[in-house]
């Protein structure tokens, strides 16, 4: 019998989230995995063995009032903190599941999975084994967030400072974020890149008058997405800019609107793609856009898929400088770095490429492509859970 092993994913749905996917699909090729979250999970898993169990993440008004309250009130007693999350339903379920689970491992894929996953081994005997895998600095996700600086980077602190000591192993999406879950909370480990599947993609030539630039990922508010829109719109006519985003419908229409008016006809929106399909779609394009705007830790230290899904589609890079992002694409030959995060040094840094720069970088993406795709990179999740599960 396989050892059985319990993902707790809670931070996206299933269907959006391709790190997690692919981590849950990696680990049922040696154990039994169970899988709390909420979406819609794809019907293959049944044949592979691997257990759905869904929470509801409905709250009323009433719910979201007192959750509020407790949040402010934690900021001077910690104990508001812990009222607040373990009487939260969708905690309480996930608990629930994760108990009946009796696994002999638990796998939290963001920071609330974490006292769920130490609780839930505690309350089944105290021997299963927990797992944080870090894609994110979740104190810092949305810091340039007031809101979100006051209400919840305290409470996520609270939580992983009391039950880190429970994590038995840990990964993270890049080097300076285990470095910096290693300072803080005594959680370092290895590093899991964010690639994706390899997906073999036809080459195309570069058309001088029509150079692909493309951004891919969520349109997200702290991203800045405007300054690409205003670099456009300073780059010279060869070049084109195209979104293939997901969000929030509001964001996306606002820079659409945006685009209309300060860069017309400069700017093509596509059609959202589903997370398996994204490195075919974005295969056309010559040049991928990896940039957001510094104002979280999150945006400039980790390692989004878009940098491993351009260099398996054969796209070369641009980036903002001073970041991970600008590390990984400097180790692989594959992409280069403005000088700033300004729309004009970002035009500048497109209108001085010529077709054979724009060539080159494709080149190197599809050598880096070669190693950076998720069969290579699951390996380092698969050794750690033979080293400390069997």
């Amino acid at each position: 019998m396989p050892k059985t092993v319990c993902v707790i994913t809670l931070a996206l749905p299933i269907e959006t989230d391709p790190r997690s996917f692919r981590q849950i699909e990696r680990l049922s090729r040696d154990y039994a995995v169970r899988v709390i979250g909420f979406g819609d999970p794809p019907a293959s898993w049944a044949a592979k063995g691997i257990a759905w169990h869904g929470i509801n993440r409905s709250r009323s008004r009433l719910r979201l009032a007192v959750e509020l309250i407790l949040l402010a009130l934690g900021r001077l007693i910690p104990a508001a903190y812990d009222l607040y999350f373990w009487r939260r339903p969708r905690y309480v379920q996930a608990l629930r599941l994760a108990i009946a689970c009796r696994a002999d491992a638990y796998h939290a894929s963001d920071w609330a999975a974490i006292p769920l996953a130490v609780r839930a081994a505690r309350q089944t005997g105290g021997t299963a084994k927990v797992f944080f895998d870090a894609d994110e600095h979740w104190t810092t996700e949305r810091e340039s967030s007031r809101a979100w600086r006051w209400f919840f980077a305290p409470m996520i602190h609270h939580f992983l400072s009391r039950y880190a000591a429970g994590v038995d192993a840990s990964t993270h999406v890049s080097e300076p974020l285990a470095e910096r879950y290693a300072a803080e909370y005594g959680l370092g480990g290895g590093v899991v890149y964010n690639a994706p599947d390899y997906v073999e993609t036809p080459d195309h030539p570069v058309d001088p008058q029509r150079i692909r630039l493309i951004f891919h990922g969520a349109a997200i508010r702290n991203r800045h997405l405007e300054v690409l829109i205003d670099a456009i719109a300073l780059c010279q006519p060869r070049f084109e800019l195209h979104f293939l985003v997901v969000g929030e419908a509001a964001t996306i229409d606002g820079l659409k609107a945006y685009a209309q008016e300060n860069a017309p006809e400069r700017v093509i929106f596509r059609p959202p793609v589903s997370i398996h399909q994204v490195v075919q779609a974005i295969a056309d394009c010559d040049l991928e856009l990896s940039w957001s705007a510094p104002t979280t830790y999150t945006n400039r230290y980790t390692l989004p898929n878009k940098l491993f899904e351009a260099a398996v589609a054969g796209l070369g890079v641009i980036v903002g400088p001073g970041t991970a992002h600008e590390q990984m694409v400097t180790r692989y030959s594959y992409g280069i770095a403005a000088r700033s995060f300004s729309a004009a040094d970002l035009a500048a840094t497109v209108n001085a490429l010529s077709v054979e720069q724009v060539m080159a970088l494709r080149a190197a993406a599809r050598r880096a492509g070669q190693e950076l795709h998720a069969e290579v990179a699951l390996e380092a999740l698969s050794r750690l859970y033979r080293e400390v599960l069997g």
